[in-house]
C-alpha cells in the first residue's frame, strides 16, 4: 500500500528567506533551451538494495514538473513558479519513501518550461531540472547520466495566444507524436532520449541559489465526471459545453474516438475568452482510435468547452479539480439568503485565487497583487485551516524581497515583466490590513522581524508636504482604485496614515522604541493635515475638483483620523456617493460599522453586490460591480477582493475580532439589528470558535465554544429590562462575560417594553424603526381584516397605525358598540396574530376625510357647544368615550402582552388652534383609561407643533410625498436632538372630492420618500397604506372652500380600493425589503376573487314625494340635528303667503349642502354649496303654493373651525324682492335616515319604464358565486345604495368616481337585494358589476376660477411690493402701513426658477391684530391659470388649510400670474404669509411680487375668444395668413362642397371630420354651385402645398396634389365654427406649404403593445395636425410585434413576455402581468390603408443589430452567444445582438425584410441600428475572427459594416435605409469605449435619424452625403416629463416643456447653408419604457405633439408661443373630451 506524498514545508531563512539547500546535483536539460514553451522528458533508473524508509527528494525545476516513480504518478504539476526573490529560485522537498522499492526503480520527470515573463513569474531564461536523493544509503543526483529529451507531442497553438501578463502558452498536444510508455520503458534511448547536457551548475546563474518551497503540493480531488453537457451542432465542427457545479481550478480530462486522427480538437472555457483579454486554452491532435487525454495545464471556469470536427467522437468529458491544500474549515449562515449567497461565493472565490501565491483571478493574470491578497488574507483568517498562512507568509517575504534599490515595493510579485509601484496598494499591504492583521490573527512574531526593516525603509521614502499631508507619490500606476472620482491625494494619505499605525505596532513589538515614537509623530501631523481637508461636509482635498469620494470618507473613518462628530455628515456622503470599486467598498462598508451604521452597510452592500450575488449562473463574484461595461474594461467574473465584505460581516455583524495576537483571547460581539440570525465557525491553531445567535422578539439565544487554551469576552446583544443565563445560571448585568474553554448556552430574556430611547424606539431592548401602514377598520369589512394586514406584512411593515372613530362607535348619544365592524380589540388582536405591532390614534378628533373628523353628530346639538376645546360638555363626553375605548384597549398594551406600542393624544392640533391646556386634559383622560404602558404622542406639521408641543410627549411629523424630509424634522432636531423621529403620516397620496380629478401621486417619488427617511433611521407611518371604502354616509368634507369627499378611499394607496397590490406597492416592497427585520419577506397573500355582475335592471320604484314619512314641524327653520337626525336627506315644506313676482331670489343661510328646490311639485333649482350657490330665481308664485326645498347632507367638514359643520338648513329662507326680504316661517320637516330599515320599508311600485326623482329604487341580481364587484353607476344620478342591508355609499354622476365598491363577502350566491335612492335622476334604472373601478371619470370638468376672462391692473396701484428669500417654510410680509379691502390680488412677476410652474401651497392674510385672518368664507375670485393635468392645484388650494397640497401654474405658462381672493367682509390687512411647496428645493417659489387690495371686485377683461377662431389660430401656423376683414356666414342652406374628382376621398374625410367635431352637416354638390370649393392647381411648389381663400362669395381651396386639398381643409376646419345652423368662417388668404418633408411622429409598441384602435386615432391626430410619416417602432428587446409568416415564432415566442419591469431601470420590481401582442399582416395591412387615405407614409422599424432579445428568445441561434433567453422582462439596452458573422443571419434578416417590403409601400425602411452592446461580439471568437478576417478593426466597424450589407440589400429592392445615427459608427454611449476602425464609411444613400450624441454630428453626416432626420433627444422624446422629474434626473433625462418641445428648431443653428437641405425632416418619438397604459402615453404625448407638428411645419420666422397657446385651446378641448 503507498503511503501518501508528505511534502516538507518548513521555512528556513538565511535572512528572509530560506536558506539555499546544499544540493549535490547540476542543472540538466536536452540542450541549451530558451525557447518557450518546452515540455522536457526525463529518466533515471535507480537500483536500491532495500526499500527505503526515508528518501526526501529535492527538485527544482524551471518552470513545472509531473512525476512518477515505477509508472505511478506521485506528484501533478510540481514547483512554484519561480521568484522568490528577484535571482533564487524555489525547490521542492518531496518523500518518495512510499513509492521507491526493493531493485529497480525508474524515476521519470516531465518538465514544462515556460521560457516567458509574466507577471507571476520570473523566468531563468533557461531550461533544466535539478534533483537530488538519498535512499537507501545511494545519492541519486541529475548529472549527464539522465535520460532525456524534449517531448515531441507538446507544441504551440496557433493565435490567439495567451496575454502578456501570463507565463504560461497554450498547450497542444499531438497524440500521433506521443511517446507512450516512456516513464518506465526499459530503453529509453529506443524512444529517442539521449544523455542530458549540464546547463549549469548549484548555485549558479541563471537559477542561482534554490528556496525551499514553503506551501503545501497541490490538493488533487480527483477525476470527476461531468453532469450537464450541451451540443451545438456545427457544419465543420459540434461544440461541446460541460457545465462544472462552480467555478474551479481543473484540467480537463477527454475520452475520444476518431477512427482516423489527425483531427484539431479544441478545449477552453468560459474564462478563455473573457475579462477583456485572451487567456489559457488548450488544443489536442487525436491519434487513430481511442484514446484518453488529460492536458496538464489547469484552466479555470464554469464551463468547459470541446470544439470537436465532424468525425471525431468525444465519448467522455471529465476533469480533474485540484487547488491549494487547506480545507474551508469555517462555515457561516444567518438569516439573510443575500448574505449566506454572498457567503458562499466569496468562499468559491477565494479558493479558486490561491495556489503558487494568492491572485487576483485565475485566468487573465494569476498575479499576486498585493492590494488582493490584503483582502484575501482577511477572508483566509475567518474560513479556512492553518495551511493558508504558509501562502501568506510566503507572499510576505517575496514583497519584501522584491524591494527595489530605491526602497519601493511593487507587485505583482514574482513577475519577470512588471516592476511598477502601486503605492496605494503598497501601503494598504504593509499596514494595519495586511502585515499587521496577519499579526494580530497569527502571533507570528518572527516573520514581523523578518519584514519590519523593509517596511520601515518602505515607508521612510514617504515624505509629507509643508501641511502635513501626504506627499503624492505617482509610482508606475497612480491606481487608487477602479471607478470613478478619486480624490487620489487623501486615498493615499489615508493608506499612508494606516500604515504608520501598523509600522508603530511592530515597532513596540520589536522594542524599536524610537521608530514607533518617529511614526507616531508622523501620524499625528498627517491626522492634522488630513482633517484640514474638511470642509464641515466632506473630506475633500483643495486641490480635487471632481464628484466627492467615498473612498477617503471611509479612510478617514478606519483609520481613526475622523472624529465621531463629523459622523453624520460623513454618513450623508455615504448614502449618496458609490464610486468605490468591489477592492475598496469593503474599508466602505467597515466605516459605516464602525460608525453605527450596520443597517445601512448591509443593505448598501446588498444593493452594490446584487448583481453579481443574484447571478442566477456565476457561482464567483466579479471584479466590477457587474459584468460586461460596468466591469471596469471587462473585468472578471472570478475576483477575490469582492469578498471583503465576508471578513466585515464577521467581524462586525457576528462580531468575532482577536483581541490578543493569534486568538489567545478574542471577543464575540454579534449586532442583532442587522442580522436576526447569524452562526458562524472561526478556525484557530487553538481549535474552532463557534457563536450562534438568534434574536427573538422577546429574548436573544446565543450558543458559544471557545476552544482550549483561549479566552472569550461575550457581549449579548440587546439594551433595555432584561436577565442573563449561562448554562441556565442566572448572571449579573455586565457589558460583557468573560468566557474561558467549553461550550456554553447564553439566553438574555427581554421585558416587554417600547420605549423612548436616544435617538431610536427601543423594542423589547433593541432599537426598533417603526414601518407602519394605517389602516382604518371601518373602511374595509370585518371579514377583510385579516387579509388587508397580511398584505401590509407582506409589503415589509411592521406596524398598524389606526385611528378609532367616536362617531362610529357612539352613533347615538350613549349608546356605544365595539362588535362586529367595530371591534377595535380584535382588530388589534389580528394584527398581533400576524407580527404586527398596532399603534392607536384615539383622537378624540381623527380627521382622516371622515365625517365631521370623528367626532359624533349629536355633540352639535347642544348650540353652543365648542369642539375640541375646553367646553365642558364636550370634554365630558370625551372622557366617557376615551374610558370606553381604554377598557378595549389598554389590556392590549404591549407592557401587558399586547402589541399596542403607542398611542397618540389628539391629532393635528396645532391646524386648529393653540390650547396646551386641551391637550394637557385630553392626555391625562388617556392615562386614567388605562394607557400607562406606552408612549403617548402627539403629532402636527413642521410648521405649528411647537403651538401645542407638551413637554412630556414625543413630538412626530406629518407630512406627504416629495417633502424634503430633513427640513420637516430641522426644527424638531434642533429643539430636541435626542428625540426618535417619526413620520406619523406620511401621505401616499390624497383623497378624492366629488367634481375633481380623480389624486394621485407618483409612485416613485413616495418610495424615494420612504427610503430617505429609512436611510435616517426614521419612523414612518405610510398613510394610507390601504385606504378602502368610506362606506355608506360616512365620508367627510373640507372647507374652505366646501368640498365632499367620494366614497373610494383608495388614496392612491399602494394596497388598491379592494385590496390589490398596486405598482406603489411592488416598487415600495422592493424598498422594504432591503430594510425588512426578518430574513426573507412573506409571499403576498393571493387576491381575493372578483366578479362581473350581468347588468339588471330595476323594476320597483318608491318616489320620494310620495312616501313621505311623518312630518315634523318648526315655526323657524332648523338644521337637521335639531330634527334628532344625523345623516341622509331632510325635506323643508312650508307656504307661500303671499303672490311673488317673477324674478324674486329664494334666500337660504346656509344650504348644507346640495339642495332641490321644488314649487307646486316642479324643480325650479338646485343649489350646490360646493360653487357657493344659496340663492335661486324665482318664476312668479301664487299664494299658497307649496315650497319645497330637499337637502342632502353629504358629509360634515372633517377640518379645522368647520368641523361645526350642521346640516339641512342652518339659519333662515328668506324671499327677496327687490329691496324687501321676507322670511319664511311654519315649516314642516321630513326625515330621510340613511339606515336600512328606513330604506327597505318604502311602498314600492312597479316603474313601467319611467324614471322619477327623486325617488328610492329596488331590485334583485343572481349571482353563481361571490366576489367583489364594483358596481356602475353610471346612468344614475346623485345618491346612496345599499346591499344585502350593507349601506354601499353615495355616487354622483360628475364623478371621478363612478363605481361603487361591493366586498364579496357582504354578497350571497342565489339572489341578492338592492336598494338605491336617486335625488337627481337616472338615465336608465340598470346596474352591472364591473370587474375593474373607475374612479377618474370626471363628467363636469372640475371647478375653476377665473376662466374666460383677464385682470386689468394697469390702473391700480399696488399696496406692497417685494421679493420672497429662496428657502422652504412660512415667510411673513408686513406692509408699510394697513390696507382696508376684501379682495385680495398677489400678483406674481418672477420665480426662483423660471423652469418650474409658480406654486402656492398656502396664504394667510394678517387682519388688524396682525395675526392670520379666518379663511373659512373665503373664494377665489379670479385666478389667471391652473394646472388640471399634473393633478387639483386649482385657486382654492392656497387657503385649503393642507400644506401639502398647491397651486400651481399650468405647464408653460410663464410669469405674471395674478390670484385674488375674495374674503368675508372688508378688513384691515396688515400683511400676509406665504408657504411655498414642501417638497426639496421649493419648486415653483415666487420671488418677485406686488399686493393689491380693493374694497370691491378687480375689473377684468373678457379672454377674446374671436382671436381664438380668427385666421390667426391655426395649428401648425400656415407660412402666409392675410386677414382680410369680416366673416364669412353660411347659412345651413348654403353648406355645400365641391371638388375635382382628384380630390374625392379628402372631401369625403372632411365632411365626417366636421361632422364628428363640430356637428356641422356639409353637403357634398357639384364644384361650381359649392360654397367650398376644391381646385388643383399645379403652379403650386410641391404636393402638400396649398392656397386657401375665404371672401363673402365663398371658399376656394387650391392645391396640387391630394395631400395639399387635405392640409388646406384641415386648416379651413380650425377656422370654421358653428353659428346657429350655419357656420362662420374669418375672410382671409392663407398661402402654404410645410417647411421639411418628414414630420414624423413615432409609436414603440416593441415595449407597450397599444393596438389598432390606438394607432387609429393616433393617426387622426396626426393628420389634423399635418404630420405625414408614422414611425412604427415593431421589434425590440422586450417584444416582437409583426407577423412574419416565414419565421412563427417571432409572434408565437418573441411577441409575449413574462412580466414587466415596473418603477425605473435600477428597481428589480415586475409588476407579474404577462403582456402580448402582434399585429397580422391582414391588420398591418389596414392600418397602411387608413394612414394613406390621411396623407400618412407608415415607416416600419425592424430593430437590428441590436434591441433584437426578443428574435433570439425565438431563434437562439440567431447571437454569437446562442443561447436560450426568455423575452426580456427588464427595460434598458440588453446584450443579445444578432450575429452579423454569420451567413445564417444575415438570410434570416433579407427573409424578414421581404416580407416587410411585401407589406409597407414607403420608399424607407428603418433599420434602428441604435445602442447597440459589443459585448457578445467581443466574446465570440468567430465575430472577433470575422472582424480581423475583414479588416473592420472593431466591433464599431463590424456594425458599420453590417448597416451596408443591410443598405444594399434594401436598396437592391428599389427602397432606401434608415437608421438611427449610432449606424455612423460614432462612440454615443457609455458602454462602447470605441469609435469605427474601418476605412469602409456609410453608405450615403442610407438616411440617418439624428436622436444622439454631440449636435456637430449632424453636420458630419451631412457632409458625408446622408439625408438627415433631426430627432434629437433632448428635444423630441416625448417620455420625457414635462417638468423635472427626480428619477429621470438620474439618467439626465432633462424635462422637456410645452414651450422646450415647440422651440425646437430641425435644422440647427448656424448649419450651412449649402447643407440646410440635407435635412430632409423631423421627428418626435413616444418610446413605451415605464409607459405601460394609453392613459399615459396620452399624457405624455398631448399636447406636445401639436408643438412638435408646428415645428416641424412651419418656418421658423412664423414661430409664436403665446399664438400657439391659443391656437391650442380647440385642440384641448377636443383631446379632453375622449
Amino acid at each position: 500500500m503507498k503511503r501518501s506524498v508528505f511534502t516538507v514545508f518548513l521555512f528556513v531563512f538565511l535572512s528572509i528567506f530560506s536558506q539555499a539547500k546544499d544540493v549535490q546535483g547540476q542543472w540538466i536539460a536536452p540542450a541549451e533551451i530558451s525557447s518557450p514553451n518546452v515540455w522536457m522528458a526525463f529518466r533515471k533508473d535507480v537500483n536500491l538494495d532495500k526499500a527505503p524508509s526515508q528518501a526526501v527528494a529535492s527538485i527544482a525545476v524551471d518552470s513545472k514538473y509531473w512525476l512518477w516513480i515505477n509508472g505511478d504518478i506521485v506528484i501533478r504539476e510540481g514547483g512554484l513558479k519561480r521568484g522568490p526573490d528577484p535571482h533564487n529560485t524555489y525547490y521542492d522537498e518531496v518523500d518518495l519513501s512510499g513509492y521507491l522499492k526493493q531493485g529497480k526503480n525508474e524515476i521519470a520527470i516531465l518538465v514544462w518550461y515556460f521560457g516567458k515573463e509574466g507577471f507571476s513569474h520570473k523566468s531563468s531564461g533557461k531550461a533544466g531540472l535539478l534533483f537530488e536523493m538519498s535512499a537507501s544509503g545511494k545519492r541519486i543526483v541529475s548529472d549527464g547520466t539522465w535520460w532525456c529529451r524534449i517531448h515531441p507531442a507538446y507544441g504551440n497553438t496557433e493565435a490567439p495566444h495567451p496575454n502578456f501578463r501570463l507565463p504560461e502558452s497554450n498547450i497542444r498536444f499531438d497524440a500521433r507524436s506521443d511517446i507512450k510508455g516512456w516513464q518506465t520503458v526499459d530503453s529509453p534511448k529506443a524512444m529517442g532520449f539521449h544523455k542530458a547536457v549540464t546547463v549549469a551548475k548549484k548555485g549558479e546563474t541563471p537559477y542561482n541559489e534554490l528556496v525551499l518551497r514553503p506551501i503545501p503540493q497541490w490538493k488533487d480531488f480527483g477525476v470527476k465526471d461531468i453532469d450537464k453537457t450541451e451540443i451545438k451542432v456545427g457544419e465543420q465542427a459540434d461544440t461541446i459545453a460541460a457545465y462544472f457545479p462552480y467555478n474551479l481550478q481543473m484540467t480537463p480530462v477527454l475520452d475520444i474516438t476518431d477512427p482516423v486522427g489527425g483531427n484539431l480538437v479544441s478545449i477552453y472555457t468560459d474564462n478563455t475568452y473573457a475579462a477583456g483579454d485572451i487567456n489559457l486554452r488548450a488544443e489536442y491532435i487525436t491519434a487513430p482510435g481511442q484514446q484518453t487525454y488529460e492536458s496538464k495545464g489547469w484552466l479555470n471556469g464554469h464551463i468547459l468547452y470541446v470544439v470537436a470536427p465532424k468525425g471525431v467522437t468525444v465519448n467522455k468529458i471529465s476533469y480533474r479539480e485540484t487547488g491549494y491544500a487547506t480545507c474551508l474549515t469555517g462555515s457561516f449562515s444567518c438569516s439573510d439568503d443575500f448574505i449566506n449567497r454572498y457567503w458562499q461565493k466569496s468562499l468559491r472565490t477565494l479558493y479558486v485565487n490561491m495556489r503558487d501565491t494568492f491572485f487576483d483571478c485565475p485566468e487573465r493574470e494569476r498575479a499576486q497583487w498585493w492590494g488582493d491578497e490584503t483582502l484575501l488574507m482577511g477572508e483566509c483568517f475567518y474560513t479556512t485551516d492553518m495551511a493558508t498562512r504558509a501562502l501568506m507568509k510566503k507572499g510576505m517575504h517575496e514583497l519584501i524581497a522584491w524591494q527595489r534599490p530605491d526602497s519601493s515595493l511593487f507587485s505583482p510579485i514574482p513577475a519577470g515583466n512588471y516592476s511598477e509601484e502601486l503605492p496605494g496598494q503598497m501601503l494598504a499591504s504593509v499596514g494595519w490590513y495586511g502585515f499587521w492583521n496577519y499579526y494580530m490573527n497569527t502571533g507570528d512574531k518572527q516573520t514581523i522581524a523578518d519584514v519590519y526593516p523593509g517596511v520601515r525603509k518602505y515607508l521612510g521614502i514617504w515624505t509629507l508636504d509643508s501641511t502635513g499631508l501626504t506627499n503624492f507619490r505617482s509610482g508606475g500606476w497612480t491606481w487608487g482604485d477602479w471607478g470613478d472620482n478619486k480624490d487620489v491625494r487623501l486615498i493615499f494619505a489615508g493608506w499612508h496614515y494606516l500604515a504608520l499605525k501598523a509600522a508603530r505596532q511592530m515597532a513596540l513589538l520589536l522594542g524599536q522604541e524610537a521608530d514607533a515614537e518617529e511614526y507616531a509623530a508622523t501620524m499625528a501631523r498627517v491626522k492634522d493635515a488630513y482633517n484640514k481637508c474638511w470642509n464641515g461636509k466632506e473630506y475633500r482635498h483643495p486641490d480635487y475638483k471632481d464628484c466627492t469620494d467615498d473612498r477617503v470618507q471611509a479612510l478617514a473613518v478606519i483609520s481613526g483620523i475622523a472624529s465621531e462628530d463629523k459622523y453624520p455628515q460623513i454618513l450623508e456622503v455615504l448614502k449618496h456617493s458609490f464610486h468605490a470599486s468591489p477592492y475598496m467598498e469593503k474599508y466602505v462598508t467597515e466605516a459605516l460599522f464602525m460608525m453605527g451604521e450596520g443597517n445601512y452597510a448591509i443593505r448598501r452592500m446588498k444593493e452594490r453586490y446584487a448583481p453579481m450575488v443574484n447571478h442566477p449562473f456565476y457561482t464567483t463574484l466579479f471584479e466590477g460591480w457587474d459584468i460586461g461595461e460596468n466591469g471596469f474594461g471587462g473585468g472578471t467574473v472570478n475576483h477575490a477582493w469582492s469578498g471583503g465584505e465576508l471578513i466585515t460581516i464577521a467581524q462586525y455583524v457576528c462580531g468575532i475580532t482577536p483581541q490578543t495576537p493569534g486568538w489567545k483571547t478574542f471577543n464575540i460581539k454579534p449586532d442583532c439589528n442587522v442580522l436576526k440570525h447569524t452562526d458562524i465557525t472561526v478556525p484557530t491553531s487553538f481549535g474552532n470558535i463557534r457563536s450562534s445567535v438568534i434574536s427573538a422578539s422577546d429574548r436573544v439565544l446565543m450558543d458559544v465554544t471557545v476552544p482550549e487554551g483561549t479566552t472569550a469576552n461575550v457581549t449579548v446583544p440587546g439594551e433595555g429590562r432584561s436577565l442573563v443565563y449561562i448554562n441556565d445560571v442566572p448572571q449579573p448585568k455586565a457589558d460583557f462575560y468573560t468566557l474561558t474553554s467549553g461550550t456554553y448556552r447564553i439566553e438574555k430574556i427581554f421585558e416587554p417594553e417600547f420605549a423612548i430611547g436616544k435617538g431610536e424606539f427601543i423594542l423589547n431592548g433593541r432599537p426598533f424603526i417603526v414601518k407602519a401602514a394605517e389602516l382604518h377598520y371601518p373602511r374595509i369589512p370585518r371579514e377583510y381584516w385579516e387579509h388587508r394586514i397580511r398584505m401590509c406584512k407582506a409589503l415589509g411593515m411592521n406596524t398598524i397605525c389606526m385611528y378609532v372613530f367616536w362617531n362610529y362607535h357612539e352613533q347615538k348619544e350613549g349608546e356605544f358598540s365595539f362588535e362586529g365592524n367595530a371591534d377595535i380589540a380584535e382588530f388589534c388582536r389580528l394584527a398581533q396574530k400576524h407580527g404586527m405591532y398596532v399603534i392607536v390614534r384615539p383622537g378624540p378628533y381623527v380627521c382622516a376625510e371622515w365625517e365631521m373628523g370623528g367626532l359624533p353628530w349629536w355633540l352639535l346639538k347642544k348650540k353652543d357647544v365648542k369642539l375640541r376645546t375646553l367646553d365642558p360638555y364636550y370634554m365630558d363626553h370625551v372622557r366617557l368615550f376615551l374610558n370606553r375605548v381604554g377598557k378595549e384597549l389598554a389590556p392590549l398594551q404591549i407592557s401587558e402582552g399586547g402589541n399596542i406600542i403607542m398611542v397618540q393624544v389628539e391629532n393635528e392640533y396645532g391646524a386648529y388652534g393653540t390650547d396646551k391646556q386641551y391637550i394637557t386634559q385630553v392626555k391625562n383622560t388617556l392615562l386614567e383609561s388605562g394607557f400607562t404602558g406606552v408612549p403617548l404622542f402627539q403629532c402636527d406639521w413642521n410648521t405649528n407643533f411647537t403651538n401645542n408641543g407638551l413637554d412630556d410627549l414625543l413630538w412626530t411629523m406629518n407630512f406627504g410625498t416629495g417633502a424634503d424630509i430633513r427640513k420637516q424634522f430641522a426644527r424638531l432636531k434642533q429643539l430636541r436632538p435626542d428625540t426618535p423621529l417619526m413620520c406619523s403620516e406620511f401621505w401616499s397620496g390624497w383623497f378624492d372630492h366629488w367634481g375633481r380629478k380623480h389624486e394621485t401621486r407618483p409612485a416613485g417619488v413616495m418610495v424615494d420618500g420612504i427610503r430617505d427617511m429609512l436611510e435616517d433611521k426614521i419612523s414612518f407611518s405610510l398613510y394610507m397604506t390601504h385606504g378602502g371604502t368610506t362606506f355608506g354616509h360616512w365620508g367627510g368634507a373640507n372647507n374652505p372652500p366646501f368640498s365632499a369627499m367620494c366614497s373610494s378611499y383608495d388614496y392612491d394607496a399602494p394596497v388598491s380600493e379592494s385590496g390589490r397590490a398596486t405598482e406603489k406597492y411592488m416598487l415600495l416592497r422592493n424598498l422594504l425589503s432591503k430594510y425588512s427585520d426578518s430574513s426573507s419577506m412573506p409571499q403576498i397573500p393571493d387576491p381575493l376573487p372578483v366578479i362581473g355582475i350581468p347588468e339588471f335592471r330595476f323594476r320597483e320604484v318608491s318616489p320620494l314625494f310620495d312616501n313621505l314619512p311623518r312630518a315634523k314641524k318648526s315655526r323657524e327653520i332648523r338644521p337637521m340635528e335639531e330634527f334628532d337626525q344625523g345623516w341622509g336627506t331632510i325635506l323643508y315644506r312650508t307656504k307661500v303667503n303671499e303672490e311673488i313676482p317673477s324674478g324674486a331670489t329664494l334666500s337660504i343661510t346656509e344650504l348644507h349642502d346640495w339642495g332641490q328646490i321644488y314649487i307646486d311639485g316642479k324643480l325650479i333649482a338646485r343649489l350646490d354649496r360646493r360653487k357657493g350657490e344659496f340663492t335661486a330665481e324665482l318664476p312668479a308664485v301664487s299664494k299658497g303654493s307649496r315650497l319645497d326645498i330637499l337637502v342632502e347632507a353629504m358629509g360634515r367638514v372633517n377640518f379645522d373651525k368647520s368641523i361645526h359643520d350642521r346640516k339641512g338648513i342652518t339659519e333662515k329662507v328668506e324671499i327677496i324682492s327687490g329691496s324687501q326680504a321676507v322670511s319664511l316661517h311654519d315649516w314642516k320637516v321630513y326625515n330621510f335616515p340613511v339606515d336600512y330599515e328606513f330604506t327597505s320599508s318604502r311602498k314600492f311600485r312597479e316603474a313601467k319604464g319611467q324614471c322619477p326623482a327623486p325617488a328610492y329604487w329596488k331590485a334583485e341580481f343572481d349571482v353563481d358565486k361571490t366576489g367583489d364587484t364594483f358596481l356602475d353607476m353610471r346612468s344614475w344620478g346623485k345618491g346612496l345604495v345599499w346591499v344585502n342591508g350593507h349601506e354601499i355609499g353615495r355616487f354622483w354622476q360628475i364623478g371621478p368616481q363612478q363605481t361603487l365598491f361591493v366586498p364579496g363577502c357582504w354578497l350571497k350566491e342565489g339572489k341578492n337585494e338592492i336598494y338605491v335612492l336617486d335625488l337627481l335622476g337616472c338615465k336608465e334604472p340598470v346596474i352591472k358589476g364591473l370587474k375593474t373601478p373607475i374612479l377618474d371619470d370626471l363628467r363636469n370638468g372640475g371647478i375653476k376660477a377665473g376662466a374666460k376672462k383677464v385682470i386689468d391692473l394697469k390702473s391700480e396701484t399696488a399696496v406692497h411690493e417685494g421679493s420672497f428669500v429662496h428657502e422652504g417654510g412660512w415667510q411673513e410680509v408686513r406692509f408699510d402701513k394697513p390696507a382696508e379691502g376684501r379682495y385680495f390680488c398677489l400678483e406674481m412677476l418672477s420665480l426662483q426658477n423660471e423652469e418650474e410652474k409658480a406654486a402656492i401651497a398656502e396664504l394667510d392674510i394678517l387682519g388688524p391684530d396682525g395675526k392670520p385672518v379666518s379663511r373659512e368664507n373665503w373664494k377665489i375670485s379670479f385666478v389667471d391659470s391652473e394646472d388640471s393635468e399634473d393633478g387639483n392645484h386649482s385657486g382654492e388650494k392656497v387657503f385649503d388649510l393642507q400644506e401639502s397640497t398647491f397651486w400651481s401654474a399650468a405647464a408653460g405658462e410663464k410669469c405674471p400670474h395674478q390670484l385674488v381672493i375674495e374674503m368675508e367682509s372688508n378688513i384691515s390687512v396688515t400683511g400676509f404669509r406665504y408657504l411655498p411647496r414642501a417638497e426639496s428645493g421649493c419648486p415653483g417659489m415666487i420671488k418677485d411680487y406686488k399686493v393689491y387690495l380693493r374694497q370691491y371686485d378687480f375689473t377684468y377683461d373678457a379672454l377674446d375668444e374671436t382671436a381664438v377662431n380668427e385666421g390667426l389660430a391655426i395649428l401648425p401656423y400656415p407660412q402666409k395668413v392675410d386677414v382680410t376683414g369680416g366673416n364669412l356666414i353660411l347659412s345651413s342652406g348654403r353648406l355645400s362642397i365641391g371638388a375635382v374628382p382628384q380630390f374625392k376621398n379628402e372631401v369625403g374625410l372632411f365632411i365626417d371630420q366636421l361632422a364628428a367635431d363640430k356637428g356641422i352637416d356639409l353637403k357634398k354638390t357639384g364644384v361650381k354651385k359649392a360654397a367650398i370649393r376644391i381646385l388643383k392647381d399645379d403652379s403650386l411648389q410641391n404636393e402638400e402645398a396649398y392656397a386657401l381663400s375665404v371672401s363673402e362669395d365663398g371658399v376656394v381651396v387650391r392645391s396640387r396634389g391630394a395631400a395639399g386639398a387635405f392640409y388646406a381643409l384641415q386648416t379651413l376646419s380650425q377656422i370654421m365654427t358653428a353659428n346657429g345652423d350655419g357656420v362662420s368662417i374669418p375672410e382671409c388668404n392663407i398661402e402654404d406649404a410645410p417647411q421639411l418633408g418628414w414630420r414624423s411622429f413615432m409609436l414603440d409598441e416593441g415595449r407597450s403593445f397599444k393596438g389598432m384602435a390606438v394607432v387609429k386615432q393616433l393617426l387622426d391626430d396626426m393628420a389634423r395636425l399635418k404630420m405625414n410619416v408614422f414611425h412604427w417602432h415593431l421589434t425590440d428587446d422586450q417584444g416582437w410585434r409583426i407577423e412574419i409568416r416565414k419565421y412563427p415564432l417571432l409572434t408565437e415566442v418573441g411577441a409575449r413576455r413574462d412580466s414587466t419591469q415596473v418603477g425605473w431601470y435600477e428597481y428589480n420590481t415586475y409588476d407579474g402581468k404577462p403582456h402580448e401582442g402582434f399585429y397580422t399582416q391582414a391588420q398591418i395591412k389596414e392600418i397602411i390603408e387608413y394612414a394613406a387615405a390621411r396623407h400618412i407614409t407608415v415607416v416600419p422599424e425592424i430593430e437590428m443589430p441590436g434591441h433584437s432579445a426578443a428574435a433570439v428568445a425565438a431563434y437562439p441561434w440567431l447571437s454569437a452567444a446562442g443561447k436560450q433567453i426568455r423575452v426580456p422582462c427588464k427595460f434598458g439596452v440588453q446584450y443579445n445582438v444578432f450575429n452579423p458573422a454569420d451567413e445564417r443571419v444575415l438570410g434570416f434578416l433579407e427573409d424578414v425584410l421581404d416580407e416587410v417590403m411585401d407589406l409597407f409601400p414607403s420608399k424607407v425602411i428603418h433599420i434602428g441600428g441604435d445602442e447597440v452592446r459589443y459585448d457578445e461580439w467581443k466574446n465570440s471568437r468567430q465575430v472577433m475572427d470575422f472582424i480581423a478576417e475583414n479588416n473592420l478593426g472593431s466591433p464599431a466597424g463590424l456594425q458599420v459594416w453590417f448597416t451596408n450589407k443591410i443598405a444594399s440589400y434594401i436598396e437592391s429592392k428599389g427602397r432606401r435605409m434608415m437608421g438611427w445615427n449610432d449606424i455612423t459608427g460614432d462612440q454615443l454611449h457609455h458602454f462602447q469605449n470605441e469609435a469605427a476602425e474601418t476605412t469602409v464609411g456609410l453608405s450615403p444613400d442610407a438616411v440617418v435619424q439624428f436622436w444622439s450624441g454631440k449636435p456637430e454630428l449632424v453636420l458630419k453626416s451631412a457632409r458625408h452625403g446622408n439625408d438627415i432626420v433631426n430627432s434629437f433627444n433632448e428635444y423630441t422624446y416625448l417620455d420625457y416629463s414635462t417638468e423635472y422629474d427626480p428619477v429621470q434626473a438620474t439618467y439626465n433625462w432633462k424635462p422637456i416643456s410645452l414651450e422646450k418641445a415647440y422651440s425646437f428648431s430641425p435644422v440647427p443653428d448656424n448649419f450651412p447653408e449649402e447643407l440646410k437641405s440635407k435635412v430632409i425632416g423631423a421627428g418626435c418619438q413616444m418610446w413605451g419604457e415605464w409607459i405601460p397604459t394609453v392613459e399615459k402615453m396620452n399624457r405624455q404625448v398631448y399636447p406636445r405633439i401639436a408643438a412638435y407638428a408646428e415645428a416641424f411645419w412651419s418656418a421658423p420666422s412664423q414661430k409664436d408661443f403665446s399664438r400657439f397657446q391659443r391656437s391650442l385651446l380647440p385642440f384641448l378641448t377636443l383631446w379632453s373630451s375622449r
